[in-house]
């Protein structure tokens, strides 16, 4: 049977995992009581990849037949997936390192899709699925690790696990486990977008709600950092783009304006407006280019 089938598993595993505890030890041994207060006081958070519940991190796919100039994409229908009906699908994010997309419905249904499967015929339906209990409003991945972000109408943000397992050649889903949740405060507030910057140093998850406010959450313990209340007066925040270091973000709205904020320091640093006030409901990174294309 398929993921809609009433005798079909719910893939998730509800019982959060907690957050990994650390000793962190010094090896001063001296006797000054003052350095020795300092040292206890210092507060030294490990990367990401030193928690195990993320899993352990991986590399970006590659893939041969893909040259170094680009994608060579001839736009042909390699399956046409029906298995979602009669929710409709509002989110949807895939893995850059594993053939996988997650969707997400208004529905709270979330379903994981093996493309690699799904484009050789093998499989004709979701791998995992998953009940969500409130309609899903977005879904990000966090890059290098088989974790994404999803968050729900009711104000909750979660970060779910796919676990792997893996036979020679063969990669098999086998079920979804809750490691992080986190729920807004504000009564009728949700998450109307996110973005992710990942530096194992400080990996961070932006979360943009109807509220008008950007919640920056540490994604190693999901909690919140910062909150950055955008001017109201320049409309409900629709769309946002992160810088890849993390020091600030750009949010769109409803009235056309641009803001650019320092999100090191909750700092607006400027605001643009475009002359015929069109809602900006779309914004992304530019992507890099090397000298030798600037040139051109």
């Amino acid at each position: 049977p398929n993921a809609d089938h009433e005798q079909s598993a719910n893939h998730v595993n509800d019982d959060t995992l907690p957050s990994s505890k650390f000793i962190v030890k010094n090896s001063y041994d001296g006797d000054e009581r003052s350095v020795q207060t300092y040292l206890r006081n210092v507060q030294i958070t490990p990367s990401l990849k030193e928690y195990k519940e993320f899993g352990a991190p991986v590399g970006c796919l590659e893939n041969p037949k893909i040259k170094s100039v680009g994608c060579q994409f001839d736009g042909s229908l390699i399956s046409h997936i029906t298995e979602q009906k009669p929710t409709s699908i509002i989110t949807l994010a895939a893995c850059k390192h594993r053939p996988y997309v997650v969707t997400g419905s208004d529905q709270g249904l979330v379903k994981l899709w093996d493309i690699s499967k799904l484009s050789d015929g093998k499989m004709y339906t979701s791998s995992l699925s998953y009940d969500a209990g409130s309609p899903v409003t977005a879904i990000v991945p966090i890059d290098g690790y088989d974790v994404f972000a999803l968050s729900t109408k009711d104000g909750s943000i979660q970060l779910i696990r796919v676990h792997v397992q893996e036979n020679s050649s063969l990669k098999t889903y086998t079920k979804f486990q809750i490691i992080r949740k986190f729920l807004l405060k504000g009564a009728s507030e949700h998450v109307i977008t996110m973005k992710t910057s990942i530096n194992e140093s400080k990996p961070l998850l932006i979360a943009v709600t109807n509220f008008c406010k950007a919640i920056i959450l540490d994604i190693r313990t999901l909690t919140n950092t910062m909150t950055i209340e955008n001017n109201i007066s320049h409309g409900s925040v629709l769309s946002c783009v992160v810088s890849n270091d993390g020091t600030w973000m750009v949010l769109g709205t409803s009235k056309g304006i641009l803001d650019l904020w320092d999100i090191r320091f909750a700092v607006l640093i400027r605001s643009w407006s475009f002359g015929n006030h069109l809602p900006i409901t779309g914004l992304a990174l530019y992507p890099p280019m090397s000298k030798k294309h600037e040139r051109n």
